[in-house]
């Protein structure tokens, strides 16, 4: 604030956030994540992520996953948290600069949902 005004550069971060939130980006209430996590096999929510654990044949398959995954991701600029213990591999999805889940993060997780499908 400057003289008791809103800085230009803060009105601009102040509008952009609005207009982030009118595009609903954010999934805010639990309702809509669970309405979304009935078409999402697979998918629950833990500690305010979107989780998913896969069991492949062996760590080949389960890492050969991870790239496809990681390919896909980048397409959409959209980067999941990927662990990988030997045939396990766990993911989690959130949106981090928005601190929660948001519609990027079904998108993806339909993306990953169908890779499985094809793999």
């Amino acid at each position: 604030m400057v003289n008791g005004s809103i800085t230009n550069g803060c009105y601009k971060t102040c509008i952009c956030l609005i207009t982030l939130i009118e595009n609903s980006l954010v999934m805010t209430r639990n309702e809509e994540i669970e309405k979304e996590l009935h078409n999402l096999d697979g998918w629950q929510v833990r500690d305010g992520k979107l989780y998913r654990s896969i069991i492949f044949k062996d760590f080949v398959d389960a890492f050969g996953f991870i790239s496809k995954v990681a390919l896909e991701s980048e397409k959409i600029n959209h980067h999941p948290e990927l662990y990988t213990v030997f045939n396990k591999v766990t993911i989690n999805l959130i949106t981090h600069d928005i601190g929660g889940i948001t519609k990027k993060d079904i998108k993806l997780a339909k993306i990953i949902n169908n890779l499985l499908k094809h793999n």
